[in-house]
This record gives C-alpha cells, sequence and structure tokens, in this order.
C-alpha cells in the first residue's frame, strides 16, 4: 500500500472498522499492511512524526490525508484551509468507515460491506448481536494496541463472523462471564430511574467502561429520551450524550466537544465547578431531568437523587449547584 503508517480513532468500533477495511485492502492485494496507530483525539492533534492517512479522527498538524464523517472537523478545515483534494470528508456519512471503503475503492467487496454495515449500526447509537461483542472488547481493551489490532485482523477476515477468531473468542467470553453479576444490578437501578424520568444525568465514574456504554441503550429500551453520562478520565471529567431523539449535538459544540445528532461528548476538564455548571447547561436546554450517581454494584445503598428544572432562576441554580456538591 502507499500508506506506511496509518491512524484511526481507538475508543468505537468506526474507527476499528476503519482499521479492519485497511487491512482488507492489504490483504486483497497481496502487500504489507501499514503501521496503524490505535489513538484518540488528543492523542492524534499531538503526533509528532507524520501519519500517511488519519480516519474517524480529526486532521492533526502531521496527517497527510484524512477521511472522516464529522462536521466539526469538516468546518475546521475549511476554516484553517486545509481541507486538500487528498482528504475525503463526508458530514452526511452515517460512519467515517462507510467514507473510507469508498476511498480505498472497496465498494462492493462483501467483508468491507459487513465491516461498514456494522461500524454504521454503531455510530448512528445502535447496537445488534454482532456488533455488541466487539463493541465491548473495544471498550474493555481501548488502550492496548495489540487486541485491537487483533480485532481489526477479525474483522478483516471475517466480517460479522469475526467471532471465528479464537482469540476474540476468548477475550468476548472472559468480559461476559465478568459482567453477568453486574448488569443484573444495573438493570435494576436503570429501571428504577427510567420509572422517574424520561431525561437522565448520571454520574458513572464507578460503572467498568464496558458497561457504561450499555447505559443508553438499557436506558432507551425503558422509555428514556436523553441520557447524559458524566464520568472521570485521565484528562478529567468526560461528558457523553446519547439521544433518542432531538440533536444533542449542539450542546456538546457549545461545552467545546462535539459529534453526531444523537451522540454527542466533550471533555468537561479537571474543574468540579465546570461539571457541576455543565449538569445545570443541560437541564436548561432539555427541561426537567433527574440527577444520580451509580455506585458500585458491591454498594448496594440507594443513590440521593436530584430533579433539576429546565427553568432554574440564578438564585435556585447557585442553591442546586451547592447541593451537588456533596455528590463529589
Amino acid at each position: 500500500m502507499k500508506y506506511k503508517r496509518v491512524a484511526v480513532h481507538r475508543e468505537d468500533l468506526d474507527g476499528i472498522s476503519c482499521a479492519a477495511l485497511i487491512l482488507r485492502k492489504a490483504m486483497l492485494e497481496g502487500e504489507e499492511p501499514p503501521e496503524i496507530l490505535f489513538l484518540s483525539i488528543r492523542e492524534v492533534m499531538e503526533y509528532p512524526e507524520t501519519i500517511d492517512l488519519a480516519a474517524d479522527l480529526p486532521k492533526g498538524p502531521n496527517v497527510i490525508r484524512n477521511v472522516d464523517h464529522h462536521d466539526s472537523n469538516y468546518q475546521r478545515l475549511l476554516k484553517e484551509g486545509r481541507l486538500t483534494e487528498e482528504d475525503a470528508i463526508d458530514p452526511k456519512a452515517p460512519s467515517a468507515a462507510q467514507v473510507l471503503k469508498t476511498y480505498l475503492g472497496l465498494d462492493g467487496d462483501p467483508i468491507a460491506e459487513e465491516i461498514v454495515e456494522m461500524a454504521n449500526i454503531t455510530d448512528t447509537g445502535g447496537q445488534t448481536e454482532e456488533t455488541i461483542p466487539a463493541s465491548k472488547i473495544i471498550s474493555v481493551y481501548r488502550k492496548n494496541p495489540d487486541v485491537l489490532l487483533r480485532l481489526a485482523w477479525a474483522l478483516a477476515k471475517y466480517g460479522k463472523r469475526y467471532l471465528q477468531d479464537e482469540e476474540i473468542r476468548k477475550l468476548r467470553e472472559s468480559i461476559k462471564k465478568d459482567r453477568e453479576d453486574r448488569y443484573a444490578y444495573l438493570d435494576r437501578k436503570l429501571s428504577e430511574l427510567s420509572n422517574r424520568a424520561k431525561r437522565l444525568i448520571l454520574y458513572v465514574s464507578e460503572v467498568p467502561s464496558y458497561a457504561r456504554f450499555d447505559i443508553p441503550r438499557l436506558l432507551f429500551s425503558k422509555g428514556a429520551e436523553l441520557v447524559a453520562l458524566l464520568y472521570n478520565t485521565e484528562h478529567g471529567y468526560r461528558l457523553s450524550l446519547r439521544s433518542a431523539g432531538p440533536s444533542v449535538r449542539y450542546i456538546a459544540e457549545a461545552l467545546g466537544g462535539g459529534g453526531h445528532e444523537q451522540s454527542a461528548g466533550a471533555l468537561i476538564g479537571k474543574d468540579e465547578k465546570r461539571l457541576l455548571e455543565t449538569i445545570g447547561f443541560i437541564a436548561k436546554e432539555r427541561g426537567d431531568v433527574l440527577y444520580s450517581e451509580i455506585k458500585k454494584p458491591s454498594d448496594r445503598k440507594e443513590s440521593e437523587l436530584e430533579s433539576v428544572s429546565g427553568d432554574l432562576s440564578v438564585r435556585y441554580y447557585e442553591l442546586f449547584v451547592t447541593s451537588l456538591s456533596r455528590f463529589f
């Protein structure tokens, strides 16, 4: 292949599907695949060496070609005058993998079509029996490039039947065994919350990452309309927004992030005051919401709940911020 080093987003199935398409292209052409970097958004922007192609990531300073579908990235490149003929960014595409498939000339290849179908489903907020195991593996091992590469190879070889790969199948079984008791508790807790409100803000740092990504799907199945997850990362608090209806992208963008209409997020930082202001901002934009902290399954004590009105007066908002401080 003409690419020596490729970077993909490490944190979701769209990014890993892009890696799988790169590998699929090399397989079909009988060539050695390029080096594949599994990076976060922050990492690609700070990467010090040349990257020949970045997929499902923004175009960092050292990226030559960019394949993506995020409108925020597209608009930024237009503003900076950095969008070139070698880039392929389609904000209307359901996934970056969809754009990359055509970019690589893989349209019509049955395995490539299956890979993109899974990426399209997950990147528009859905999950299926085929996508759930891969999504959970990515959530648990998102910082393990060896596992991510193994999964990408399994997708490149088998498409939807990627669990034919023995190592990937073993990983899936180990995660499945560990999650059974946790999910029973989580499902009960989410049922209680969904009975009280349809718009929820949840602090979920104590929930394992592989279970965390399932929370919106479980709540939507119980009738929820909006799910906002707040949790700690090495760079500070992160907000993940999911909607079963109206767009949440503008909320994320107002907080310095971005994403899609029904799936978006932002890095809030390490300032707890900003975290609390974020909760208030979501309430103001979306009306009445319910705030709760979900503790570890071993701690069965009921969490305190706080109902937040979207019509907060300044005085009530100050009281609300003060009252929530005990959760953190």
